[in-house]
């Protein structure tokens, strides 16, 4: 076996020795990527061995290649870099693997799923379960008080129990948390378990609950439900690798770079005036006028001010953007029957539901929107252009408003008279 052993020499070192590599006629060339680090992988596993005093045949680096392949350059450079400075011995894949990433490999998934499972039990928590086709509705703290809501408002008025607000000072600070984006391990394993987000979540909300008695429940339910989770969350996790896998290296993350696998959005202050009408709050921002009085008078705290001032702005920045004639494309999707009119005196034209696109087709503008189509019978999937205001592609149909793909305007019903 002598005279087919073959050193391997990096600075002058002969601790490294390989068999002659063979590689079979007719393979493709390695991607270039993949070819790149698995050289920073032999130079790196080189070096290590040079300092530690370990002979490296090529079978066992072809191993520590292919164990380590998963990871990206930074890491490996981080935990060759480690192993250079803190190991005694040689280590073995697991553990150059922990080196790299900051975690045990055996643990890297575990502390995943633990993550997934405190984000979306904090998510039914803060919003709840919607019902299903409807999406979640944001989470208001109003003078001490929690309620869900598109808008505060809303929020109110949809309160089983009696509310009491304070109405007569200048200003009121309420907080607001945003309904968050479900991370896309958490979804995955929702739908997994139970066939749609909204079914998984409504399993997750009623299992663990702990019930006793006429319910019928008990904590087991509570285990069981968690372990299901647990091992949908796995074989998610097992089908698809992280993308980035910075975000389980702690050395990484100490560079503020990296965004978290499971965001928590923080709740947001506003300011605005609470009035009361008949048997309902009216919440509504500052307006322009009353930010910049109650500034004037130092009684509005600077961030108030500043969100109440970006607020206003962004309005503004809307309203041009909604009156600006844009490029848009309409897809036909099926037909539409609105109900007869009853307080206008002009029929109904032909009604079609659309999908609008952006002029480019990069983006959907409205998943579902319906208009007076263009002919009188329009093939599935056929695809319109046309240009309007954004504004202007909304649909009323008791007040018989609707967008003309003929004309390209808003329509208004014409009303009968005394009405």
């Amino acid at each position: 076996m002598a005279d087919q052993a073959l050193t391997v020499r990096r600075a002058s070192s002969p601790l490294i020795t390989s068999q002659k590599p063979t590689q079979p006629s007719g393979s493709s060339p390695l991607n270039s990527n993949l070819k790149a680090k698995s050289e920073t992988l032999i130079e790196n596993l080189s070096t290590l061995a040079l300092a530690i005093g370990e002979p490296l045949s090529a079978e066992r680096m072809v191993m520590y290649v292919r164990a380590m392949s998963d990871l990206s350059e930074q890491e490996i450079e981080y935990g060759f870099d480690r192993a250079l400075k803190e190991s005694r011995f040689w280590p073995r894949p697991a553990e150059l693997r922990e080196m790299c990433t900051g975690r045990a490999a055996s643990m890297t998934d575990r502390l995943r799923i633990d993550s997934a499972w405190a984000w979306v039990q904090w998510y039914i928590k803060m919003f709840g379960v919607p019902a299903f086709g409807y999406p979640a509705k944001d989470r208001w703290e109003i003078q001490g008080q929690m309620f869900n809501g598109r808008d505060p408002e809303r929020a109110i008025k949809g309160c089983a129990m009696p509310v009491t607000l304070a109405i007569t000072a200048p200003f009121y600070e309420i907080l607001v948390t945003v309904v968050p984006e479900i991370p896309e391990l958490v979804s995955r394993t929702l739908v997994a378990m139970s066939g749609s987000v909204e079914m998984g979540l409504t399993r997750l909300n009623e299992d663990t609950k702990v019930r006793t008695g006429l319910d019928g429940f008990s904590t087991k339910d509570s285990a069981f439900v968690r372990k299901d989770f647990e091992e949908y969350c796995g074989r998610c996790i097992a089908a698809t690798r992280i993308p980035t896998a910075s975000q389980i290296n702690p050395a990484l993350q100490l560079t503020g770079n990296v965004a978290s696998e499971f965001p928590m959005p923080m709740a947001k202050a506003i300011a605005v005036r609470i009035e009361h009408s008949g048997r309902a709050y009216k919440v509504r921002p500052l307006s322009f006028e009353e930010l910049t009085q109650l500034n004037e008078v130092g009684s509005l705290p600077s961030h108030l001010y500043e969100e109440g001032i970006e607020r206003h702005n962004r309005s503004e920045e809307n309203t041009r953007l909604m009156c600006i004639p844009t490029e848009f494309n309409a897809v036909y999707r099926d037909i539409y029957f609105p109900l007869p009119p009853r307080r206008c005196v002009e029929p109904w034209p032909v009604m079609g539901r659309f999908t609008i696109e952006s002029g480019d087709g990069a983006r959907v503008v409205r998943e579902s929107l319906i208009m007076a189509a263009p002919q009188k019978q329009p093939r599935l999937g056929q695809v319109f252009r046309f240009t309007s205001m954004p504004k202007d592609l909304r649909f009323d149909e008791t007040k018989h408003f609707y967008f003309d793909l003929n004309t390209m305007r808003l329509h208004e019903g014409v009303q009968h008279e005394g009405n």
